[in-house]
């Protein structure tokens, strides 16, 4: 089995928990105004992360509605002259961005969310989009449409199919894709280059004898494997890496969509690796770009394959934003965009920011937490990053 078909296997199986397991929410909105500094707000999140049992608390779920509001500002600024509008969001999570977008939208640019036909949320996991409909289609059911969709079995569609991702609109119609931290979930494949030789070999999960699983490299056959690795392996090759071959694959799906497709991804850029120094212990082999990999008591562990193959986990990815800018580069004509997450919301939002500057210091985490994040903007007209 290849890499990525377990790593999704496993993911899958993480997901389909009841989402109150998965995808963590602040009681109520945070009062940032009213925070005393950087020491405080880290007293409120540690109390918030205690309270969810460990669960991921998303940028969009802790600074809601001003993270929100930054997004829904880039797509007003950057709808233009389009008579109409689509927005396509990959993993929604609890649908706390999709509602507060819309809201933003109808609150502050009502001509954009009139000429907004139509806000898609596409996720793999039934409980999770059965969550979503119940945070946003009350008050916008018209605009909503949701859909379950494995995004790597649509990253390994045909060449020659058409992608299923993004629904046809009229050609006066721009399309805004919006994935937030969903590259961190995407499977990954591990690829080797074999010393002395220019052959590549891919990585497969292999059960043994004894019943324990094992990382074994063989010659490389996958298609879509092949495929990105043909385009996006340059020169500089390192023995063995982990490959983003599934997030290449649907980046070429959305920016060569025939839809005016705009997009916006905001990610992690780094996480911390697994020890090293207890890599004996692992049935895989370390590569750069290394997942975390954390159970359910929220325990680290060293590799993939843990030792309990049906222990739910969350499997997370750091994402190359330089390797990303070039793919964008290589699939789209348009404005191509690499910021820190926190020059991001500065352009597009400077009224959230100031609105959740600490009273005292000045302080906003809204810039100076999840500084290992990073945003992409593929647009139409010159982002405001590079004004």
């Amino acid at each position: 089995m290849l890499v990525r078909h377990y790593i999704a296997e496993k993911l899958a199986a993480y997901y389909a928990q009841p989402s109150a397991a998965v995808v963590g929410a602040a009681s109520r909105r945070i009062d940032f105004r009213s925070l005393w500094g950087e020491w405080h707000w880290q007293n409120v999140y540690q109390r918030l992360y205690r309270q969810t049992a460990g669960q991921w608390l998303t940028p969009v779920e802790l600074f809601q509605p001003y993270f929100s509001n930054t997004i829904a500002h880039f797509i007003a600024h950057h709808t233009g002259t389009f008579e109409k509008l689509q927005i396509v969001e990959l993993g929604g999570g609890r649908g706390t961005n999709a509602n507060g977008v819309l809201q933003a939208l109808q609150r502050r640019s009502p001509d954009v969310y009139d000429r907004l036909i139509q806000y898609t949320l596409v996720d793999s996991s039934p409980t999770l989009l059965e969550l979503q409909q119940e945070t946003v289609a009350k008050e916008h059911h018209d605009k909503m449409n949701f859909r379950q969709l494995d995004l790597l079995q649509v990253a390994e569609q045909p060449n020659e199919q058409n992608s299923a991702l993004i629904p046809d609109v009229t050609a006066d119609t721009t399309t805004f894709v919006l994935a937030l931290e969903v590259l961190d979930n995407l499977p990954h494949d591990k690829i080797r280059f074999r010393p002395g030789s220019q052959s590549i070999e891919q990585a497969e999960v292999h059960a043994m004898a004894d019943g324990t699983r094992h990382e074994v490299f063989v010659p490389l056959t996958d298609p879509l494997l092949q495929q990105m690795v043909s385009q996006f392996v340059g020169h500089h090759r390192r023995p063995v890496t982990w490959f983003p071959a599934v997030a290449f694959r649907l980046l070429q799906q959305i920016l060569e969509h025939p839809s005016a497709t705009q997009l916006l991804i905001m990610d992690f850029d780094h996480l911390p690796e697994p020890n090293r120094l207890y890599s004996h212990h692992r049935h895989s082999t370390w590569a750069p770009g290394e997942p975390i990999i954390t159970d359910m008591n929220d325990r680290d562990h060293l590799c993939y394959l843990t030792p309990n193959a049906d222990q739910h986990c969350d499997i997370l990815f750091p994402t190359d934003f330089r390797q990303l800018h070039r793919a964008a580069q290589t699939f789209h004509k348009g404005v191509v965009t690499t910021s820190k997450q926190s020059q991001f919301l500065q352009a597009y939002g400077p009224e959230q920011v100031e609105a959740t500057q600490s009273w005292l210091t000045g302080y906003t985490p809204l810039l100076h937490d999840f500084v290992n994040c990073s945003a992409l903007t593929v647009t139409h007209s010159p982002s405001l990053l590079s004004s």
